[in-house]
């Protein structure tokens, strides 16, 4: 891992790369939370080089330093952050007892949050060390064994993702260079907008009791990308968390079927389609 290369300019100048010189084609490019901010910075600074992009739930302007710090996402990487300052070694169990996700399951008052995530979590990895807790009991519906994979990571050698990456988001390093306004503004190619639903815990909005943002974006922010960019198409109400694709699969491939048959109608068979 090189933390030199977390940063939206340097990962987008690498895909380039690839594209001019693998792909060798106009590719159409699929991507997810910060994979849409940078299939979008992509088709921004090389607007010939790119036939069509699908930005699937981005958390566009919404990472901006003045409004993250009220979204749910930062306050993530605020506790990425904070254990990188201290001298713990199982960031697994430092995120379940300080993540701002413990207001959503307490809200009726009661302490849902040790009882049913930190303690069983606290159990498991006491009798398994060093790996991420896997409650067998319970389904996957309820997601709670999909809390603890999330914090799997490199220093714990519990995973792949370097938390030192979630920390460029905190700083907000990664976005150096990188003004998604005037970014989205110089994309030419057609555009597909992916945007979920208000959770039940908000609707009819996103934003919770604490005025924190529990989407990647608003309904302002995904009218906004699609205003900026001037070939673009809105798709809205998946009722999804977050990843479409992982949630809503057929939905999510109707979509991109009925893209691509319009990209069809206008460049043929000269693309190529790739997505990350």
């Amino acid at each position: 891992k090189d933390p030199a290369k977390y940063t939206a300019k340097a990962i987008g100048t690498d895909l380039l790369c690839f594209i001019h010189t693998v792909i060798r084609k106009k590719p159409v490019i699929a991507g997810h939370s910060s994979g849409a901010l940078l299939a979008a910075w992509i088709a921004g600074n090389d607007p010939d080089g790119v036939a069509g992009i699908v930005l699937e739930d981005g958390p566009f302007f919404s990472t901006e330093k003045g409004r993250a710090e009220h979204t749910f996402a930062w306050l993530g990487f605020e506790v990425i952050h904070r254990f990188l300052q201290e001298e713990e070694t199982n960031y697994t169990l430092y995120s379940l007892e300080h993540h701002y996700m413990q207001t959503l399951f307490n809200q009726n008052g009661k302490d849902n949050w040790e009882r049913i995530v930190l303690n069983p979590a606290k159990k498991y990895m006491k009798k398994h060390p060093g790996t991420i807790p896997k409650i067998w009991y319970y389904p996957k519906k309820l997601g709670i064994n999909s809390i603890y994979a999330l914090t799997a990571n490199l220093q714990d050698g519990t995973g792949d993702y370097d938390l030192r990456f979630g920390e460029t988001f905190y700083d907000f390093s990664w976005f150096a260079g990188f003004d998604q306004e005037e970014t989205l503004s110089k994309i030419t190619c057609p555009a597909l907008v992916l945007h979920v639903a208000p959770g039940k815990a908000t609707a009819p909005g996103y934003y919770d009791k604490n005025g924190i943002l529990l989407s990647a974006m608003d309904e302002k922010d995904a009218a906004r990308v699609t205003e900026l960019i001037k070939n673009s198409e809105y798709a809205g109400g998946f009722a999804s968390m977050h990843n479409i694709h992982d949630d809503l699969p057929e939905a999510y491939i109707d979509q991109l079927l009925a893209f691509k048959e319009r990209l069809a109608q206008r460049f043929g068979n000269r693309v190529a389609q790739t997505g990350k």
